[in-house]
């Protein structure tokens, strides 16, 4: 979510950390002032605050590790807010989804050009009454067409 450079003044509010599926907050270019509310655990590891050496400006947010800071986190997996399974669990019924339509729409080619092929095959008055229907359009089009250099209107 970037909010950055909306001229905001005031603490983080604290509704801004029970967002689901936030992985990224830009809150630069504004008045911010206070703590950084407690949900928020992990300072950024980019460049953004590196310029923020000063550790008095942290003060008051014990749960916050990291660089600058001296706390070391545990590990980047547990420093981060818990997230909802929920997401995950809906993304990967959708990729299943969409993957078995794909795994039909594929089935259901395959077995309707094949049963096509397999009238063509072996239904004998079909074969020619198809293969018939080409030749005569093909006459149609193609011979009348060339000779005449013009469309022929339908009869």
């Amino acid at each position: 979510m970037d909010l950055s450079s909306n001229n905001l003044s005031g603490e983080i509010p604290e509704g801004l950390t029970g967002l689901l599926g936030l992985r990224i907050l830009n809150l630069s270019g504004n008045h911010l002032t206070g703590k950084i509310p407690g949900n928020i655990g992990e300072i950024p590891s980019g460049n953004q605050l590196q310029t923020l050496q000063d550790p008095s400006i942290y003060m008051g947010n014990n749960g916050l590790c990291g660089p600058p800071l001296t706390n070391k986190c545990v590990s980047d997996e547990t420093s981060r807010a818990p997230m909802s399974t929920g997401n995950v669990v809906e993304k990967d019924e959708e990729d299943n989804k969409i993957l078995w339509f794909y795994l039909a729409m594929g089935l259901g080619f395959v077995a309707g050009f094949w049963a096509f092929c397999y009238v063509l095959m072996f239904n004998n008055s079909w074969r020619i009454a198809y293969y018939s229907f080409f030749d005569h359009m093909k006459e149609r089009l193609f011979c009348n067409c060339c000779f005449t250099g013009r469309w022929i209107e339908e009869v």
